[in-house]
């Protein structure tokens, strides 16, 4: 199944599925502006949804995606991953950043990054997945959910992973 049926799939049923106490809210497709500064290897993907909100998971919305991937960046001091733009967050400590140079999808921990800024050093970072659908398709989608769960330190306690209102919504459509 192509990520966009997965994505209609998810949107037609996401009102009547139980959605746990943080329920998910899931954009409609985004009408992007050629014209506008925006990461062209996001395009495919806000093209069939923008933006995802749960508990443990954030896909920001197109206008939010160009801010800046850190603090650092913000201040203009130095920044640790030149070429990743931030859009999204998961579990409550780890980002989502895509390569601007090849569209490659990387999860970075904050505890990485902020060692890597006090240190004043490089972060060498490696794609989960080489591009925004492929990893919306596997991870956010698909199978590889629990995969990037682990990824980024795992469920803070069970009862999180209980209450996981993605999860849900992704076990009730068969989709895990």
């Amino acid at each position: 199944m192509e990520l966009h049926e997965k994505v209609a799939r998810v949107r037609a049923r996401l009102p009547e599925l139980d959605q746990g106490e943080w329920p998910p809210v899931l954009g409609g497709p985004a009408a992007l502006d050629v014209s506008a500064e925006f990461p062209e290897s996001l395009r495919p993907l806000y093209e069939v949804f923008d933006g995802l909100s749960a508990e443990v998971i954030q896909v920001d919305r197109t206008g939010r995606v160009l801010e800046s991937v850190t603090i650092a960046a913000e201040s203009d001091l130095f920044d640790p991953i030149p070429d990743l733009v931030q859009f999204g967050n998961v579990i409550f400590g780890s980002m989502l950043g895509v390569s601007m140079s090849n569209g490659g999808v990387h999860l970075v921990s904050e505890a990485s990054f902020m060692d890597a800024l006090e240190q004043f050093e490089l972060l060498e970072t490696d794609p989960i997945a080489p591009d925004a659908i492929a990893f919306a398709d596997a991870f956010l989608f698909g199978p590889r959910y629990f995969e990037l769960i682990d990824l980024a330190g795992g469920y803070p306690n069970p009862g999180t992973r209980h209450r996981d209102a993605w999860r849900l919504v992704l076990e009730d459509l068969g989709l895990l």
